[in-house]
């Protein structure tokens, strides 16, 4: 049984739809919970961290680590959307 080419296609659209859609949402909710405005314990909140311990060798400006996270944010929103 083969699929058509049109269906792969629509297949692989799809997946990264949803890899992009994870990825962001993960990513917000994490934002979410540094900002104090979630408090459960399930949700995965160790990217900005580490964003922060990367970045942390260069000694940036204070501002630098959370103008870039919310870089990624947009990003990966926009990856999403389009």
């Amino acid at each position: 049984m083969f699929i058509s080419i049109l269906a792969f296609k629509k297949l692989l659209i799809y997946f990264w739809f949803l890899w992009w859609l994870i990825a962001f949402l993960t990513d917000f909710t994490g934002a979410m919970y540094q900002l104090g405005w979630i408090s459960d314990s399930w949700i995965p909140h160790s990217n900005y961290p580490y964003l922060v311990k990367t970045l942390s060798i260069y000694d940036p400006p204070s501002q630098l680590s959370p103008f870039l996270f919310t870089g990624i944010i947009c990003w990966s929103f926009l990856s999403t959307v389009y």
